[in-house]
């Protein structure tokens, strides 16, 4: 195992080299979940995956239901196939409410008020009736129900993990909240082994090679919890050791490693789904690349390596890219970042520019 044959193995794994599905809801399944909280790059994240594919019909694959967009696996949002939700959040919520439990005692939320508040958004977004936040943190305060000082983001967030409400439909430019009952009409239940080897098994198909502590990082579960999932699935795994620490992966053959270049949306799983990330970017370069706090930039990716970052600002009907380099790179690599940037503009559906530093 050497650092080039995993980033050969995690560009086919991650669907960045030569893309197997055509549909969004196929590439979110592949994953089993993908990072979300911001919006527009999540369905990019998807979109890349999917060659061909728009913004707009992604979008209305969660529209649809297709897709759930919801908090699960760490306490933050996350697409997941509406099919897989349900036990997805039987094995992660628990642990999710645990990481929160400290900052809801501080803003005063116990389980009664929480009771009472999900019993109040059900009713308001039952039988179709989709409401933005802001719509529902008003009618909490109607009930004398206070939602300033983020109480209103965590009283929605437990109603999520109890699997009452996820996404609903756009309000234009406004996300909207929804019954899960009403969205997903026939989740996939599975006991806790099944759902632990079933995660494990998704998440080193889709992102290996990769480690137990990997796993640990991305999941949310507990220690003994992975543990028992690796054990579970390394009969249907490859794995190598490297370092120290041994690598699975589902084998599916190398893909070569070529110089593609690549955009990646902020938090894109490329990068953000592992503990260690220096197969993918020189140790020197990660401050640029994400934050000390959690902040994951998008990135420009040539042949598997993380060299430089973008940032985008919308006109009218165009988008102006403006990359960074980390390092310096060859005149065609500055092409093919024109070129992708092209690919981001047709996936939107917009003209694209890149802007000279």
């Amino acid at each position: 195992m050497t650092r080039e044959t995993i980033v050969a193995t995690r560009l086919q794994a991650q669907l960045l080299h030569k893309p197997t599905f055509n549909t969004a809801p196929e590439v979110v399944k592949h994953f089993g979940a993908m990072q979300a909280q911001d919006y527009p790059m999540s369905l990019f994240a998807v979109g890349v995956r999917s060659p061909g594919s728009t913004y707009a019909q992604i979008e209305q694959a969660l529209d649809d239901g297709h897709i759930i967009r919801t908090h699960v696996l760490r306490p933050t949002w996350h697409l997941a196939p509406a099919e897989d939700i349900g036990w997805m959040l039987e094995l992660t919520s628990e642990n999710i409410l645990r990481q929160m439990k400290s900052m809801n005692a501080k803003l005063g939320l116990d389980a009664k008020l929480f009771t009472k508040s999900a019993d109040i958004i059900m009713k308001a977004v039952s039988d179709g009736e989709h409401k933005t936040r802001d719509e529902l943190t008003a009618i909490l305060n109607a009930h004398s129900i206070r939602t300033d000082q983020y109480r209103g983001l965590h009283i929605l967030a437990y109603a999520e993990l109890q699997g009452l409400i996820c996404n609903g439909r756009r309000a234009g430019k406004h996300h909207s909240y929804a019954l899960m009952s009403e969205r997903v009409k026939h989740p996939r239940r599975l006991g806790k082994e099944a759902a632990l080897a079933e995660l494990a098994l998704r998440y080193f198909t889709s992102h290996g090679p990769a480690t137990l502590r990997d796993f640990i990082w991305w999941s949310g579960l507990l220690v003994a919890e992975a543990k028992t999932a690796v054990a579970l699935t390394e009969k249907e795994l490859a794995n190598s050791t490297m370092d120290g620490e041994v690598y699975y992966w589902k084998e599916a053959g190398h893909a070569p490693t070529d110089r593609k270049v690549m955009l990646l949306p902020s938090f894109d799983e490329y990068l953000i789904a592992y503990k260690n990330r220096r197969a993918a970017i020189d140790e020197k370069h990660m401050p640029h690349a994400f934050t000390s706090n959690g902040i994951f930039k998008p990135l420009i990716v040539s042949g598997g390596e993380v060299v430089g970052v973008w940032k985008r600002t919308d006109k009218k009907n165009r988008v102006e890219i403006e990359p960074t380099f980390l390092k310096k790179v060859s005149k065609a690599v500055e092409k093919d970042t024109l070129d992708a940037a092209e690919r981001f503009g047709l996936f939107l559906g917009k003209e694209a520019s890149v802007r000279s530093r």
